[in-house]
């Protein structure tokens, strides 16, 4: 899952910072792009951002500070972990929220914020090694398009593992012709998944005869 989290947040973040930095090179400390109603939440964001930059020890941050240069965006956004992007992302106004969205072919706002939550729960679990593969949430939000409607998810099965991977997958095929990432996964899947009692594919979200 790490494989595909670290892929999709490189390219999340390079998108966010290449459409936030068309608006303002300095969007990140503009208040004009966030959604008023977000107004506390977004001075709580500033604060954990400014204890990061204070925190970086990397050469571009002590050189915009040698320099006394506000850090632009396609370099602040460096200093930040997953978390904070789907934050920002989640606190932008509409308009802003729609151009990102378009280029991962996401119609709803919702839907990709809810998403980058989730996926933002299973990072953090998967990095600190917790299981995963039975783990019960809450149910993921589905787009109604041909890649989703064909899987026939239940509201029982969004909740589960098996729809994360395939709205990370869906998110990154909109962009990368030649990861192989999901064939791995139907081959751990289908050799290699434990044949014991208690271990059910079901408890992933997938149907028991996955073909």
């Amino acid at each position: 899952m790490l494989d595909i989290i670290e892929r999709f947040e490189v390219h999340f973040r390079t998108v966010l910072a290449h459409e936030m930095s068309r608006a303002n090179p300095l969007a990140y400390l503009d208040k004009q792009v966030i959604n008023p109603k977000f107004e506390d939440r977004y001075a709580q964001w500033q604060q954990k951002l400014k204890e990061k930059i204070n925190a970086s020890r990397d050469d571009f941050v002590l050189w915009h500070k040698q320099e006394n240069k506000p850090l632009p965006f396609w370099a602040v956004v460096e200093t930040w972990d997953f978390g904070m992007l789907s934050k920002y992302f989640s606190m932008l106004k509409r308009r802003h929220q729609n151009e990102i969205a378009q280029r991962f072919n996401v119609d709803n706002t919702a839907v990709l914020i809810n998403w980058l939550n989730e996926i933002n729960i299973v990072r953090n679990q998967s990095a600190h090694h917790s299981r995963i593969w039975n783990r019960k949430g809450n149910p993921i939000k589905i787009l109604d398009n041909v890649f989703f409607n064909q899987w026939n998810l239940s509201e029982e099965s969004r909740k589960r593992l098996y729809p994360r991977m395939l709205v990370l997958w869906y998110l990154i095929s909109q962009t990368s012709e030649n990861y192989q990432w999901l064939d791995k996964v139907h081959n751990l899947i289908k050799e290699e998944f434990p044949m014991v009692p208690n271990a059910k594919l079901k408890s992933m979200g997938i149907i028991e005869n996955l073909s």
